[in-house]
């Protein structure tokens, strides 16, 4: 093969690696949108926190539609301490495996979700003295 014969096929190496990044990046976008978009929130409790590259991997465990699932992120929000405590996650109702994670702790005053989940968040009310 030749020097030019080379570059060439480098060229379209990169190209071609430049775009499955790309289509892999816009699939993980699409699909974070759609779980915005189309999510009911639902409660989450922390199980485990081991440290990852580029924070801490949380794995979590919620019940949703009456089943319960698992799932893990990682994050820079949460701690070791954080092991027990409960937050609020976004799920995809039709495909429930599919669900973001937010730094929003669960109230004490709020025990238990709805089968189907919450549309919006639910009002949190102010422990006033």
């Amino acid at each position: 093969m030749t020097n030019v014969s080379t570059k060439k096929a480098n060229k379209k190496s990169l190209f071609l690696l430049f775009g499955i990044i790309l289509t892999i990046g816009l699939i993980f976008t699409y699909r974070s949108d759609t779980v915005e978009r189309e999510g009911r929130y639902t409660i989450a409790t922390v199980y485990k926190v081991q440290g990852a590259r580029g924070g801490l991997r949380i794995d979590y465990e919620y019940i949703f539609q009456d089943q319960s699932y698992t799932g893990y992120a990682v994050s820079t929000s949460y701690s070791h301490n954080d092991v027990g405590k409960r937050l609020f996650i976004k799920v995809l109702p039709n495909d429930p495996d599919r669900c973001l994670i937010t730094d929003i702790r669960v109230p004490d005053s709020i025990t238990e979700a709805p089968v189907e989940g919450w549309v919006e968040l639910p009002v949190i009310p102010l422990n006033l003295p």
